[in-house]
């Protein structure tokens, strides 16, 4: 088998929005209070993710490819937030109103990306201690991840924390 390279999709938060600076001061406020725990690498610019999955490293470049052809018709797109929510697995987010134009541009990428994952799968996704659905496990196998189409969670992730505790960082924030 080739090589698998991980990839994420999604688009970028404006440095000169409102969105972005909430961002920051969230992230700056848990590095501080959770340092000994909370996980945000400062290479990570404020994004809303759309989708991600492993592809086979050469395949890259049709990737991308792709991507470009569907960047060109995209439209500049209005977010909604709408709280600070966690994943079980540690991940602390903002969640973004599910919007029809959003919807539809995740679900252009997934059906124009998905067909290129060959036998890649993340390692994330397939840890032992994650739980899913029928129906995630039926997503993952078809599209390279759990989380696309109707299981689809728009949102712009601020990072990971090692806690039980999710609940009382999330109404912290």
């Amino acid at each position: 088998m080739n090589e698998c390279c991980w990839i994420a999709v999604g688009f970028d938060i404006e440095k000169n929005s409102k969105i972005y600076k909430e961002v920051i001061m969230m992230n700056t406020f848990l590095t501080e209070k959770y340092s000994n725990t909370f996980v945000f690498s400062s290479l990570n610019i404020p994004h809303l993710n759309l989708f991600d999955f492993d592809i086979p490293c050469e395949i890259i470049p049709l990737a991308l490819k792709r991507l470009g052809e569907i960047a060109k018709k995209a439209r500049r797109q209005k977010i909604v937030i709408k709280r600070v929510c966690a994943f079980p697995f540690g991940t602390i987010f903002i969640d973004v109103e599910k919007q029809h134009e959003l919807l539809t541009l995740h679900e252009k990428i997934v059906h124009a990306l998905s067909p290129l994952k060959g036998e890649c799968v993340s390692n994330d996704y397939v840890r032992h201690w994650k739980d899913y659905t029928s129906e995630q496990k039926k997503l993952l196998k078809q599209y390279g991840s759990p989380h696309v189409l109707r299981r689809f969670i728009p949102h712009i992730t601020l990072g990971h924390v090692k806690t039980d505790d999710l609940i009382k960082i999330c109404k912290e924030v």
